[in-house]
């Protein structure tokens, strides 16, 4: 047995050890903490879709960053520089109809650049510039933290030069959700965060895309409204509008399981509310498509029934995909075209066949399904959006999708 003899320690030798030892384990322990600080450096997690942290690393390296001042509380946008690009085929979509582009921060969207590039002047782009992180707070997501489409002043410039408008998105779900929603003075800051984000970057306004809405309370819920009114106020005051992110809502049951209610916004300061009308595989599992035509059709009819404003209506579509067992809810990872492509491989992702309540692509390989959009599948959803004369679409997402052909 280890023991220590106590009359020793007045010994200035022993005593020199015993600090000696003690001042190692300081060392050690820090050391352990900092190394755990670099291995989880932004302290939340994006969302959707499914990436690796090291892909949320990855910016243009052409050259050094350098940073500018954007007056914002805690807030630096990193500079960037774009880089060379070629220009893929154009989609020639022929709709009169107005589109957004949500695009999304790090891998695997860092084609983006390329896309809008080829696309030319398209009528929105939505950057994801903010976040929630996991103690509520609002984070801004710069270019050298959450890799490339991130804030800094060349994607700032680039996405100017390639839209007509932008919104900011920013992102939010789980605990952090919670944790905002039960403080109203983190509630006020990101007010004045978002407010200030938007006038100096010269936005034309937010997009809140709050998700997890079967997991929220009563309380948490009437906080959500009571945030969005005192946000838009802020944003309409200065001359600039906010949009809102709203789950599908495609039958009375589906509604039993939200808080959410579309009539809840009529009197509020929210100007465009946003059906993501996509994650229908979510409900029936591995094999069902990502936006099945009676689901798109009824979660509109349902919007345009309690919604009193129709031009407040925009309808969020996919151009993503999945793998999944087939039949399982378990393991069902969101894709890109591109990244379908890279998995199953050109020659077999050409036995792709098209779901009938959909037109989407589907084609199973080592013992997955894996579920996809085309030019054809995108067209199809979109001309059913005309057919229920709403005249706004949101594209998710930018990047390694098929709006422009890969």
């Amino acid at each position: 047995m280890f023991y220590v003899n106590l009359r020793s320690f007045h010994k200035p030798i022993t005593v020199s050890l015993i600090v000696l030892c003690i001042m190692c384990i300081i060392f050690v322990t820090a050391a352990i903490f900092d190394n755990a600080s670099a291995n989880q450096p932004f302290g939340f997690i994006l969302k959707r879709p499914s990436i690796e942290k090291e892909d949320l690393l990855t910016y243009r390296p052409e050259q050094p960053p350098e940073e500018i001042s954007l007056d914002i509380p805690d807030v630096d946008a990193i500079l960037g520089v774009l880089p060379l690009i070629e220009e893929p085929a154009l989609v020639e979509q022929g709709s009169q109809i107005t589109t957004s582009y949500w695009v999304y921060p790090g891998n695997p969207a860092c084609s983006t650049f390329n896309e809008l590039n080829s696309l030319g002047e398209v009528d929105q782009v939505k950057p994801e510039f903010a976040t929630i992180d996991e103690n509520g707070n609002t984070i801004i997501l710069t270019e050298d933290k959450a890799g490339c489409n991130a804030l800094s002043s060349t994607n700032l410039d680039f996405f100017k030069a390639h839209s007509q408008s932008q919104f900011i998105t920013v992102s939010g779900s789980g605990e952090g959700f919670s944790q905002l929603m039960s403080n109203q003075e983190k509630r006020q800051n990101s007010i004045d965060i978002l407010t200030s984000l938007v006038n100096q970057t010269g936005t034309d306004g937010i997009e809140i895309d709050f998700e997890g809405f079967s997991s929220w309370t009563t309380a948490e819920y009437q906080s959500y409204l009571d945030y969005l009114d005192g946000l838009g106020q802020s944003l309409n005051d200065e001359g600039k509008q906010l949009m809102i992110d709203a789950p599908a809502i495609y039958n009375e049951g589906i509604q039993n399981v939200f808080e959410f209610k579309y009539s809840d916004f009529n009197d509020l300061a929210v100007d465009f509310i946003t059906i993501m009308a996509y994650d229908y595989q979510f409900d029936f599992g591995g094999g069902a498509s990502v936006t099945q035509d009676q689901f798109l059709i009824d979660s509109i009819t349902r919007a345009k029934e309690e919604i009193e404003d129709d031009s407040k209506i925009i309808v969020g579509l996919p151009t993503y995909g999945y793998s999944a067992t087939e039949g399982s809810y378990s393991d069902i990872k969101i894709l890109t075209k591109a990244q379908v492509k890279d998995i199953v491989g050109e020659e077999k992702i050409q036995t792709a066949t098209r779901i009938e309540d959909s037109q989407e692509l589907i084609v199973e390989h080592e013992g997955k399904v894996y579920v996809f959009q085309d030019r054809e599948s995108i067209e199809h959803k979109i001309n059913l959006v005309e057919s229920e004369d709403v005249t706004q679409i949101s594209i998710w997402h930018l990047g390694g999708n098929p709006l422009v052909e890969n």
